[in-house]
């Protein structure tokens, strides 16, 4: 009797596919979404597309559709509907571009009941039951994604307003620096106005961390970009959030080891 010669069988990880976000296993799919997560932190800083409420940064609708658009996906509106007592429901579908399956979809309100917007035509309560379905679709494709840049994972168009009283702007860019040891000094140029610095930007200011990338700072000189203690422009500040945030990240994955 003939002999049968054995074939190995070879597993082949499952492949990750999510927008334009394609990884061969959990560990590539969040290292490509933090390089995506810190060219995202430094656009919503430098074109302020967030409100800072009590003292938390909320990303609003431009943001998460910038996110959405990084990732190959268009938000794309369902229906929307009207109720007899003037409440619009709308209802978007984020789409991937390339193909044009349908990643998540999403319902939003916008009604009479809202102090606010009960004293506004209809239609501004129609693009704003829109506008919070957008980022909401936005939401739960990428919440993640718009976590690993630094914010806060609900849009700003679904914080009620009357939890809004500590509402900020981002603040000014260029702001001059306070007098910390060894802390960057902020310049009054940054890049250019379409260029945005990452976690391997040389930093272009005087001082002792002139020409040295966040990956390089100190963890004191990182702490005192954060608090405020060193003044620095907002999309530098977010960069230094992002680099925080992976120090933690790899300082907890050292102590399981």
């Amino acid at each position: 009797m003939a002999s049968e010669a054995l074939v190995p069988i070879v597993e082949v990880a499952p492949r990750v596919e999510l927008g334009v976000i394609r990884a061969d296993g959990p560990k590539e799919l969040v290292k490509v979404a933090t390089e995506a997560a810190d060219a995202l932190a430094s656009v919503i800083a430098a074109k302020k597309l967030f409100s800072t409420i009590n003292g938390r940064q909320y990303v609003r609708v431009e943001g998460w559709t910038t996110l959405a658009t990084m990732m190959g996906c268009l938000p794309r509106e369902v229906a929307v509907t009207r109720d007899e007592k003037g409440t619009y429901t709308a209802t978007v579908e984020l789409v991937r571009m390339g193909d044009g399956a349908v990643l998540t979809r999403a319902s939003a309100e916008c009604g009479m009941d809202e102090p606010t917007w009960a004293k506004r035509a209809d239609y501004a309560r129609r693009s704003m039951a829109v506008t919070r379905a957008t980022s909401k679709a936005c939401r739960i494709a990428f919440s993640w994604v718009m976590v690993l840049a630094g914010y806060e994972a609900t849009p700003q168009e679904e914080i009620p307003e009357q939890e809004r009283g500590g509402t900020s702007t981002a603040s000014t860019k260029g702001d001059a620096a306070t007098a910390v040891t060894s802390a960057p000094t902020a310049p009054q140029r940054i890049t250019e106005d379409d260029v945005f610095p990452t976690r391997d930007t040389p930093w272009p200011g005087e001082g002792k961390l002139k020409g040295k990338t966040v990956r390089e700072w100190a963890i004191n000189q990182l702490r005192a970009a954060e608090s405020g203690e060193a003044k620095i422009p907002d999309e530098w500040l977010a960069i230094v959030k992002l680099e925080l945030k992976a120090r933690a990240a790899k300082a907890w994955d050292s102590a399981k080891i």
